[in-house]
């Protein structure tokens, strides 16, 4: 067998290649010992208690797609997603990149599941409403305990959501619990 020195001169004929990315058996468990001991209140949840009792929540770094045809319900999944999450981390926040709903789209559905009205009746109770009114607050007061879910309504490029998440945890001075994006067909390339 060649040593590390010859391996990594071999890779970098083909590749860039960092040593630090190379484990033995022990070096993984070790890690995974560490990592275990700091994933309790790092996973996110769907909200779906069926789904996340089998997955155990969704670890840090990994990616859950959800694919469906139109009016399947990703757009629900995806909120309740942020919001079981948001409950969970209180002191972290939760992108929601919204590529294809408006901002009116997504508050009007945060109301048909907070108040458990249709879109019709959600607009009927709204459209005389001030933000400042007593049932207003009262409506609002409904909302706040999402204080930490932020979206991003617009069609990022992919190489943009970083940076949009790095600014927010600048802006609010808390870190990311975990990023949903609502619809990638609709994210820009990039070119």
């Amino acid at each position: 067998m060649k040593t590390l020195e010859e391996i990594e001169a071999l890779l970098k004929k083909y590749q860039t290649f960092e040593v630090n990315s190379v484990f033995s058996m022990e070096d993984m468990f070790k890690r995974y010992l560490e990592y275990c001991k700091n994933i309790d209140g790092n996973k996110a949840l769907t909200g779906i208690e069926s789904i996340d009792k089998s997955l155990g929540g969704i670890r840090p770094g990994e990616l859950m797609c959800v694919v469906a045809p139109t009016n399947a319900g990703k757009t629900s999944f995806a909120m309740m997603s942020a919001k079981a999450t948001a409950a969970m981390m209180p002191d972290k926040i939760i992108p929601v990149i919204c590529t294809e709903p408006t901002e009116i789209d997504m508050i009007e559905r945060y109301l048909q599941q907070e108040l458990n009205k249709f879109t019709f009746e959600v607009e009927e109770l709204c459209k005389d409403l001030s933000f400042d009114s007593k049932s207003g607050s009262e409506i609002f007061a409904k909302l706040k305990k999402y204080a930490n879910i932020i979206h991003v309504v617009k069609a990022l490029k992919e190489n943009e959501i970083i940076p949009y998440v790095k600014m927010l945890e600048e802006l609010t001075e808390k870190k990311a619990g975990f990023v949903i994006i609502d619809h990638v067909q609709g994210m820009k390339a990039s070119t």
